[in-house]
Parts: C-alpha cells; sequence; structure tokens
C-alpha cells in the first residue's frame, strides 16, 4: 500500500481550541523524535520526561513537533509554543537558520498531529473512566471511593481494603477503556511501574483463578454499565 493510501485511510485531524497542555508536548516530541530517527531525544524523554533535556539535540525533529501541534492547535500562541519545545530566540543563529529551512512532508506532520489527538485522547478518557472504577471498585470491596480515588504519593502502604479497591479499579479502567500505561499512570497520579504491576498481576492471575475472572466479568458489567448512564445524560 503506498504512503499516500495509508494517510488519506487514516483518521481526521480535528483542530481543537486553546492551548496544548504538556502531555500534548511531549507526546509531540517524542513522535517527531521517533520519526527522525533521533535515539537520543527518545532516550532523554524516556528518562527525564522533561522538554528541557532536549536542548542539546538537533531542532530538527522539533520543527516537525511545532507542526504537528499547529495542526491539532491552529489558534496556539506560536512564540509560547516555540518556547516549550526549545525553539524559542535563545538559541544560536547557525541554528535558528537551520531549523527555519527545514520543512517535513504531509505525511510526517499529520502522522505527528494524530499521535498528539490519540495521546490526549486516552488521557481523557482515562480521566473519566478512573472515578467511576473506582466507586465500583470501592462498593465491591467496602472502601471509601474517594479515598481509592485519591492518590497522596505517601510511601506508607494503604489499608488492605483499599490497596485493592484501587488495584481492581486501575484493572477495570485500563481494560474497559482501552488506556495505554502513560495516560493511565496520568489520570490517576500513580507511576507506570505501580500500574503495569497492577494490570499485570490481576491479568495473569484471572487465567488461573475461576473466582477471580467472574469477579473480575461482574465488575467490568457494573463499570459498562455506569458508564452506559452517564452517557445517556450527555
Amino acid at each position: 500500500m503506498s504512503m499516500v493510501a495509508l494517510v488519506s485511510s487514516s483518521p481526521p485531524v480535528t483542530p481543537r481550541v486553546g492551548s496544548p497542555r504538556r502531555a500534548a508536548i511531549l507526546t509531540a516530541l517524542a513522535s517527531a523524535a521517533v520519526r527522525a530517527g533521533n535515539l537520543k531525544a527518545v532516550l532523554l524523554l524516556a528518562k527525564t520526561g522533561r522538554p528541557k533535556s532536549l536542548l542539546a539535540c538537533s531542532g530538527r525533529f522539533r520543527v516537525l513537533a511545532l507542526s504537528g501541534l499547529q495542526a491539532v492547535y491552529p489558534e496556539a500562541n506560536e512564540p509560547a509554543l516555540r518556547s516549550a519545545l526549545g525553539l524559542g530566540p535563545s538559541v544560536d543563529r547557525r541554528r535558528r537558520a537551520l531549523e527555519a529551512c527545514t520543512t517535513w512532508p504531509e505525511a510526517d506532520v499529520r502522522a505527528t498531529a494524530l499521535s498528539i489527538v490519540e495521546n490526549e485522547d486516552a488521557q481523557l478518557t482515562g480521566r473519566w473512566i478512573w472515578p467511576h472504577a473506582c466507586a465500583v471498585a470501592a462498593e465491591h470491596t467496602g472502601a471509601e471511593a474517594a479515598v481509592v480515588a485519591t492518590v497522596t504519593g505517601s510511601r506508607a502502604t494503604p489499608p488492605r481494603v483499599v490497596a485493592r479497591a484501587r488495584k481492581l479499579a486501575v484493572y477495570l479502567t485500563m481494560t474497559e477503556g482501552d488506556v495505554n500505561l502513560t495516560a493511565m499512570a496520568a489520570a490517576t497520579g500513580l507511576d507506570k511501574s505501580t500500574v503495569r504491576f497492577h494490570v499485570e498481576g490481576l491479568g495473569d492471575a484471572r487465567d488461573d483463578d475461576p473466582a477471580l475472572d467472574a469477579e473480575l466479568e461482574m465488575l467490568s458489567a457494573l463499570l459498562r454499565a455506569r458508564l452506559d448512564q452517564e452517557l445517556s445524560q450527555w
């Protein structure tokens, strides 16, 4: 299949109002770095999660990130975007000239824009489903929903009933909402390793435990019904 066919068959990019959030900027940078083959930038982003850590990297992929963000957020303030991406006026003259003459194929810009949209959509989905999943899990275990949903960052081990309800809520949110790991961490306040531990642990355990499998099926059905009820009121 040709590149033209792939681009034309991909979903449309609907422009959004306002300015991109940090998640959108990081997604744009990561997607652009991958498409540019800039392994150093990809590793730095994975390690630090900070746009400023990329200032020593080539600016060429950041031009692609800017183009992708502008495709999704056409009304965003360009100087502010350039500054967030490390394309501000502080870079040296030769580098500015190189960045100014850098253009990317429309297919690359579109792919970057789609990455931004998909990541943001996943985060929005995660934030919507998470409190409902916490409520379902809390009612099932006897925990308090607000406590289950609130992650304080404390190193103290939460009460067993809260810990179990939270683990169930994480699993339900990711499986019912098809939410990715990054979006789930952003929605809950948990770190990625904890989210992965909860999901993989329950996923593996249910394969060998019919009672747990039935429990998760029942909770999933309750969550779907709760989400359907809310959607019907929109």
